[in-house]
This record gives C-alpha cells, sequence and structure tokens, in this order.
C-alpha cells in the first residue's frame, strides 16, 4: 500500500479516457399500415388444420385395442396430409380416427359393462344354487 504523505502527492486528475466517437440517430420504426387490431380478412388462412384426435385413439386402445390401430394410423395420417396440401384427405382422416375411436371407446366400455353382469349374474346363481 502506498503512503502518500511520505512519498508524493496523489495525481490531481484521474486519467482521462477517450471521448467515444457520436453515431447518428437511427430512424424511428415504421407504423404499420392497421395498426394494432387484427389483420385484414385477406392474410387469414382459408382452412384450419384438422385436429388429429389422437385422445380418441388412446381411448380406444384402452379400452379395445383392435379399433385402436386404425385410429392411430387415421391419426398419424392427417399431420402429413395436411402438410401436402391435401385438405380433404386430412379432415378425412381426422374423422376417421374419431370415429374409430368412439366405436373403440363405446365398443370397449359395453364389453365392460357385459363382463361386469355376466360376472354378477354368474356369482348370483353360484350363491343362490348352493343353497
Amino acid at each position: 500500500m502506498v503512503d502518500w504523505d511520505k512519498h508524493e502527492s496523489p495525481p490531481a486528475v484521474p486519467p482521462s479516457y477517450p471521448v467515444p466517437p457520436s453515431y447518428p440517430v437511427p430512424p424511428p420504426y415504421p407504423v404499420a399500415p392497421y395498426g394494432y387490431g387484427p389483420p385484414p380478412r385477406g392474410l387469414l388462412p382459408p382452412h384450419l388444420k384438422p385436429s388429429t384426435n389422437v385422445g380418441w385413439a388412446i381411448g380406444a386402445l384402452l379400452t379395445f385395442w383392435p379399433l385402436a390401430i386404425p385410429a392411430f394410423l387415421a391419426a398419424n395420417k392427417v399431420d402429413d396430409l395436411w402438410f401436402r396440401g391435401d385438405v380433404a384427405g386430412a379432415h378425412k382422416a381426422s374423422a376417421d380416427a374419431r370415429r374409430f375411436g368412439i366405436i373403440g371407446v363405446v365398443v370397449g366400455c359395453g364389453l365392460a359393462v357385459a363382463a361386469l353382469v355376466f360376472v354378477f349374474v354368474a356369482l348370483t346363481v353360484l350363491v343362490h344354487t348352493a343353497v
């Protein structure tokens, strides 16, 4: 550590740094022609991408798997057909996936209810015939 009283006085002015160059002020951002509202009508997409309905396929997989296979196949076709430009094919694949998924869920739930009724009737018959 330097003791300024014994040696020499501290510098009166701190060292100066070079002055940065002045840059020109950038121009303001352009104002959008239509403000902050929604885009004009002509810029909206003509069709909306259909849903893949993969939820129905998963439901069919959990309840009745044979109908889940075509549901998954149709659900996987939706995006591919949409990005190829086949709007009608994408909508048809979406409807197929939904149809197979719903039928699979309904059949699976119906079979589960039928199995429960069968077990209940079989146990009831077994209990009453044993007495």
